[in-house]
């Protein structure tokens, strides 16, 4: 399947997965309230990091190596088997030490009711192999999957998630989500992938760079995952509900672009492996430059608009999430740079210890400051955390990329994409003077913002890809 189709496919994915969540969140944070937010936010950070550790980086890894081979079916099938097998592996031994903190820890008893059906999400995450299909850019299967079993979740919550009471309910179907994904994934995986027996030896060959990759995202999760964690346990579920809130409608404009890097990812490893440096510095150069041409803007735009996007989307008595939603935005464009970094050169290019490092400085940073603010700023101080954390590593890893001529980034278009953006802040601050209702004030700036980003980036940036597509749409319509 061609790059263009995959990145359609994986766009609507993408925009499916946060348009849901944008249906569903202002609905669920009515009804369930903040503290209740926090409360499923927290355990399910939790969850989310024993999977992270059972997983390590097989994500990465299992994307990386099965593009490699994907027309080989038995160098896939025994590739596959091996990554599976180490998974297996890993998700036994985290299991049963989830199952044991439990017990050991008050304040997981006190919710194991939560915590127990955690399990079952742990579990069935082995047999999820997102990162196979994504592996074969098998995105049309992906999609059309998500797309049936997230409407049949949208149903699910709306009809039986109807108070605050109901917050067990409502964990319950999250769980169930990614069971019946898991479920569906194996069945039809038989089709296009076999298990096949594997040694101890195969293991040796692939454990390494799971580990190593595997330790990136614990690292990195020092300073993302972890502070909600951190912020559950130092501070009160409220403040937990205000930081989610906050992050959640960062995450959905983020995933827009991880929709972009998990296509281009494969890709740009086949290009490697089969030393095609020409074409693969060729597709990064246009990838970064689509990148700064809607991420900057984004930025501008959103910044001022932070306390209508948390009235409209979550309701009254979020406003403790404007300030840390106001601190999160500038990630949109920083964690994207450092997406972009890692998925798309250093780890085709194979520099998972570079990677490695520069997530040990981010862990340890974050850490530090995680200590050091939340206890007296709360989810204030969780935001200016996770800011702080993520721009240093995407320094790093900017520095070791430009030094090593691996990378040559766009700076004239990062300086004129700043300079036309600054207008953005003068239309916002006049929309907010004639208008007092959010949901205008949101709709009106939405629209004025549209028109001038796409003259802006049409006449003043010069912006190839839509200077590209303008030009083909005045040809057909001439032709016609």
């Amino acid at each position: 399947m061609g790059v263009k189709k995959n990145i359609i496919y994986s766009a609507i994915l993408t925009t499916s997965n946060y348009a849901i969540q944008l249906v569903t969140f202002p609905y669920l944070s009515r009804v369930l309230g903040v503290e209740n937010i926090g409360i499923v936010n927290f355990i399910d950070g939790i969850v989310n990091y024993f999977i992270m550790i059972s997983m390590l980086g097989l994500n990465i890894l299992g994307i990386r190596e099965i593009a490699k081979v994907s027309n080989d079916v038995s160098k896939r099938n025994k590739i596959f088997s091996v990554l599976f097998s180490i998974n297996l592996c890993f998700t036994i031994i985290v299991s049963l030490m989830y199952i044991g903190l439990i017990f050991l820890i008050p304040q997981f008893y006190e919710k194991r009711d939560f915590f127990f059906l955690g399990i079952f999400k742990l579990l069935f995450n082995l047999f999820l192999i997102e990162w196979f299909y994504k592996g074969i850019e098998n995105f049309k299967y992906i999609t059309i999957r998500a797309l049936v079993l997230r409407l049949f979740y949208i149903v699910l919550l709306f009809v039986f998630v109807k108070n605050a009471a109901d917050v067990y309910i409502y964990y319950s179907i999250t769980v169930l989500l990614v069971i019946s994904n898991s479920i569906v994934n194996w069945i039809y995986s038989r089709k296009v992938v076999s298990y096949v027996l594997v040694r101890i030896e195969d293991f040796k060959l692939y454990i390494k760079p799971y580990v190593y990759l595997g330790f990136y995202l614990i690292l990195s999760s020092a300073y993302t995952t972890f502070n909600v964690i951190y912020l559950g346990f130092i501070s009160s579920e409220k403040e937990v509900g205000y930081y989610v809130t906050a992050l959640k409608i960062y995450t959905i404009i983020l995933g827009l672009f991880t929709s972009l890097t998990n296509v281009m990812m494969p890709r740009m490893s086949a290009l490697l492996s089969k030393g095609n440096v020409i074409e693969f510095r060729k597709k990064i150069n246009v990838v970064f430059g689509m990148f700064f041409s809607i991420s900057i803007p984004l930025v501008f735009a959103i910044i001022p608009l932070s306390g209508e996007i948390i009235t409209v989307v979550a309701g009254n008595g979020y406003e403790g999430a404007i300030l840390p939603m106001q601190l999160i935005t500038p990630l949109i464009l920083i964690v994207g740079i450092a997406q972009m970094l890692v998925t798309q050169i250093l780890i085709p290019l194979k520099k998972d210890k570079i990677v490695l490092k520069t997530a040990v400085v981010g862990a340890v940073f974050g850490l530090s400051l995680n200590l050091i603010l939340v206890s007296h700023l709360s989810s204030i101080g969780t935001a200016i955390t996770l800011l702080c954390s993520e721009f240093l590593v995407t320094f790093f890893l900017l520095f070791y990329v430009i030094r090593n001529k691996l990378l040559f980034l766009l700076f004239d278009s990062v300086k004129l994409n700043i300079f036309y953006s600054i207008p953005y802040l003068v239309i916002v601050f006049f929309v907010k003077r004639i208008l007092s209702d959010n949901l205008q004030i949101l709709l009106s700036s939405f629209f004025c913002c549209s028109v001038y980003f796409f003259l802006s980036q049409l006449f003043l940036v010069k912006n190839p890809i839509i200077v590209y597509y303008v030009q083909n749409f005045f040809k057909h319509k001439n032709y016609k």
